[in-house]
Parts: C-alpha cells; structure tokens; sequence
C-alpha cells in the first residue's frame, strides 16, 4: 500500500521489509502523521527511493503483497 500525506509518500510494510529497506536507505524514518503518533508499520520514502522507478516499483510490489495478507478489517457497529 503506498499513500500520500502532506509532502510524503509512504509505505505500509512488513517488519522483515522495514529492516531491510532501512539498511539499503538509513534515511527513512516512520511515518508519524501526527507529532508523537508513530504508525508501526508505515515508513516515509525518501525522493532517492522513489525517483529510482525500478526500485520503488519493487517496494511498491512489497507493500501491496502486506497489506493484501492482512485480515480484513472488522466493521464497526
């Protein structure tokens, strides 16, 4: 899953993901929407990341097999 927030795009991703991708890019930092309101599970993409298309398709691949092996969300009452 990839969104927009702001100036940002970021990317919901796995915990084994996260680790790598930070070690190929230790500029990222997580996505914190609000101050002190860190989102796990989501990472900002830095420019580098996402001006290299070939490179940020494949995390884009990553992202959407995440969010597509997790349990749909229960509705509210």
């Amino acid at each position: 899953m990839k969104s927009v927030h702001e100036n940002n795009i970021f990317l919901r991703l796995a915990e084994t993901d996260r680790q790598v991708i930070i070690k190929q890019f230790p500029g990222i930092k997580p996505f914190e929407p609000l101050k002190g309101r860190i989102m796990k599970e989501y990472i900002v993409v830095p420019k580098e990341l996402y001006e290299d298309g070939e490179v940020f398709r494949e995390w884009l691949k990553r992202s959407h097999a995440f969010a597509l092996s997790l349990p749909p969300k229960k509705k509210k009452k």
